[in-house]
């Protein structure tokens, strides 16, 4: 039922989106399940969908590097904001431990991150996200690698 089923809901601030990837439709076959079995008093709400919808996540691997993809990470939604107000900054580190940053700003708050490689901020990306912060004071900082940032925002 997952793989069939459409997130008909628009909220142009929140961080999820459909992709219709394998991992979204598990959580709508799971959520799907739930709506079948109402009135079941052993089915917990929150593991039928819970926090699965808050905020678009998925993870691969492509040549043997770990990939994150975090929220917006690309845009997705944003096409009408004004180009002013958004903000890309990246890092990258080269072999033999090569990682590649990615985050996207809106007004100053993360809206997407992608993460390729053992970056370890997998977490910390996530907290900003949702968290909704205003990293304007940091500019470009927040993806120095001297500056450890799990410090301050994980």
């Amino acid at each position: 039922a997952g793989d069939a089923c459409t997130a008909n809901w628009h909220d142009p601030q929140a961080h999820w989106f459909q992709m219709r990837l394998w991992t979204q439709a598990r959580v709508h076959g799971r959520y799907a399940a739930h709506c079948m079995a109402a009135g079941n008093p052993g089915m917990d709400p929150e593991l039928a969908v819970g926090f699965h919808l808050e905020l678009f996540t998925h993870t691969a691997r492509f040549f043997g590097l770990k990939v994150v993809l975090l929220g917006r990470y690309n845009g997705q939604g944003l096409e009408g904001e004004p180009e002013a107000e958004l903000t890309s900054y990246l890092r990258t580190t080269a072999p033999p431990a090569p990682t590649f940053v990615r985050v996207l700003l809106l007004r100053g708050r993360m809206v997407g991150a992608v993460l390729i490689g053992d970056t370890g901020l997998e977490e910390t990306m996530e907290n900003l996200i949702l968290d909704g912060l205003d990293l304007s004071p940091f500019g470009a900082d927040i993806l120095d690698p001297d500056i450890d940032i799990e410090d301050y925002f994980d």
